[in-house]
């Protein structure tokens, strides 16, 4: 008996109603009196900069609860959640925080997760890593351990993976891929031989963003085992669901 397991990724959400500088920056202005820039992401920072009211700020990027930002001077700094949330959008609406991380969600290039589920009848714990390459298409490298009643199995894995509708917030994706399988019986009271082949697999799946930046995933393989035997081929199907980070 061998085993197959594999991994994939992609996902993105709903589009976005902002305005955008030329760059790719977010472009809000300060509807409180002023907001402080810090040298960096921390209240222990020093204030660089104080940006008044109706003035105009370009946001780069997030890490936790600061903001990268630029006045149309030139001048860059970190703003707290708490202050951003006192600017505009220019459409008028109050700075969405949620959003921005959503947008960072699809832009990004790594995602790493665990997922867990059935293999044919025997649990699987399967740990993944995805690299996206473009907005529709990234590649898949996953590690899986199946328990089986008999036997316990090692799966690598290596899958593109495509997202035909990569800004819908639950995104489907369709994935294919090679493998390797290492199979080792557990009984002891006949020496069976260690097994080891190479799989195919193909499936679909989908994945949800959560928020700031997790993601729920779930997907269905229909995997191929090469034995040695070309007639006696094993055929498995395996389901999973797990939660997944992105940076």
């Amino acid at each position: 008996m061998r085993i197959t397991a594999v991994f994939l990724l992609l996902a993105q959400l709903c589009a976005i109603g902002w305005a955008h500088a030329k760059d790719g920056a977010l472009q809000v202005r300060v509807a409180a009196v002023f907001v402080e820039l810090h040298a960096g992401p921390g209240r222990d920072y020093p204030v660089l900069y104080s940006a008044a009211r109706s003035e105009k700020l370009l946001v780069y990027e997030r890490k936790t609860d600061w903001f990268r930002v630029r006045t149309v001077t030139g001048t860059e700094g970190w703003v707290h959640l708490s202050e951003m949330e006192q600017t505009v959008l220019s459409n008028g609406q109050r700075f969405d925080a949620q959003a921005i991380t959503s947008a960072e969600y699809e832009a990004r290039t790594w995602e790493f997760g665990v997922l867990g589920g059935d293999f044919e009848g025997s649990t699987n714990i399967t740990m993944y890593g995805d690299w996206h390459f473009t907005p529709n298409l990234s590649t898949e490298l996953g590690l899986s351990q199946i328990f089986g009643n008999y036997s316990n199995i090692w799966a690598a894995n290596l899958n593109l993976m495509h997202q035909a509708w990569p800004h819908w917030r639950i995104s489907p994706f369709f994935t294919l891929g090679v493998g390797y399988i290492s199979t080792t019986p557990k009984s002891t009271l006949v020496q069976a031989p260690d097994l080891d082949d190479y799989s195919a697999n193909v499936g679909i799946g989908a994945r949800m963003y959560l928020t700031r930046r997790f993601l729920i995933r779930a997907d269905y393989r229909n995997t191929i085992v090469f034995t040695d035997d070309d007639d006696t081929n094993e055929n498995i199907d395996e389901w999973k669901i797990g939660i997944g980070f992105f940076f």
